[in-house]
């Protein structure tokens, strides 16, 4: 029988031995007064921030910009913005970021990798993919510099979620 202030699992992240305090988030269990020093809504995020699966957070793959019309974007205000996680992709684009798309990663279809000769020699690809007709975007395409190593991660990331494998 556990001790008196003791829970055997968090009762915010669901962490395995939390005593009187959580050894994952340093949340008080139970009547337990919080610590003055722990700021815990910045212990949270972090640990969000890091992937971390008990809380179910997302896993940053990418976050950046491309240039889609090359060195003229900027003159055209034409820039996408991205944000790729192991839960779904979002990006921004056209006239000065004025359209915002997501997609789910449990909505992706399929997904593909192409390049040229000429991308290989840059180290560049562009990454296709194949959503379901529900999706705000059927087909999304993102050419970038290391665009193959965003592409297995972003697969590995996919597999997992398609199997309902979470973190």
């Amino acid at each position: 029988y556990p001790a008196k202030n003791t829970m055997p699992f968090c009762q915010f992240c669901g962490h395995e031995d939390a005593a009187k305090y959580c050894g994952q988030c340093g949340r008080p269990q139970g009547d337990n007064p919080p610590r003055p020093d722990v700021d815990y809504d910045k212990v949270e995020e972090e640990i969000r921030a890091r992937g971390d699966a008990e809380l179910g957070g997302e896993k940053v793959l990418f976050q950046g910009t491309t240039w889609p019309a090359m060195c003229c974007s900027p003159l055209m205000c034409s820039s996408t913005h991205w944000r790729i996680s192991n839960h779904r992709i979002d990006w921004e684009h056209g006239c000065c970021r004025n359209h915002s798309d997501t997609v789910d990663l449990r909505r992706v279809k399929d997904m593909a990798f192409r390049r040229n000769c000429l991308q290989a020699i840059g180290g560049r690809g562009t990454i296709v993919i194949y959503a379901d007709a529900e999706a705000s975007e059927n087909e999304v395409r993102l050419t970038k510099v290391g665009a193959r190593t965003l592409y297995l991660k972003l697969r590995k990331a996919w597999t997992q979620m398609s199997a309902g494998i979470t973190g």
